[in-house]
């Protein structure tokens, strides 16, 4: 269904920026990253081809409408939320669950600033530079890092790794083969 929906008949469905973060939160319930890329791409990419410095209020982006629009910023959260992969495991940032996506991204890095803290995420899957993941939490605070389907910690041959408070460092990552 959500496939239909996300066609190219505009009878079915028109989404504006704004409605997009609900998009967005139900194609990563079913698992539809490449698609939330792809769209991001697609719709977001435009105005960043044409020098925008803010989200436009609608896709076109002409005379008749705000050049900038704070809730026109689906792609930040996405980015963030589901490609970095930050999120809270616990109320308030008290605990943090990072699920980034190697599989998607070549190279990333970002922070979410949080209560407690700045959470930094970042990886790299260049052979020639040893794959690899890395994050810094706040003291404090505990957390975990999960691999996407696929993808393994070289140490442990696990997909996941838990963080103590004010966890840190770097691990080698590889595709399972």
């Amino acid at each position: 269904m959500l496939e239909r929906v996300l066609s190219d008949d505009p009878e079915l469905c028109r989404c504006s920026p704004y409605f997009w973060i609900y998009m967005f939160e139900a194609m990563a319930m079913t698992g539809m990253h490449p698609e939330m890329l792809a769209a991001i791409h697609e719709l977001w990419g435009p105005m960043i081809d044409a020098d925008a410095t803010t989200w436009w209020e609608c896709f076109g982006g002409d005379d008749r409408d705000s050049l900038c629009h704070p809730w026109s910023s689906a792609p930040n959260y996405v980015l963030m939320r589901h490609m970095l992969g930050i999120a809270p495991a616990a109320a308030g940032f008290a605990e943090v669950e990072v699920r980034p996506r190697p599989d998607l991204i070549d190279h990333a890095v970002g922070t979410v600033r949080t209560v407690r803290g700045d959470v930094t995420v970042g990886w790299n899957t260049d052979e020639e530079m040893s794959p690899y993941v890395a994050a810094l939490l706040p003291d404090g605070v505990p957390g975990s890092i999960t691999l996407p389907d696929g993808w393994i910690f070289d140490a442990t041959g696990e997909g996941h790794v838990s963080l103590p408070d004010g966890g840190n460092g770097k691990w080698a990552i590889r595709e399972q083969e």
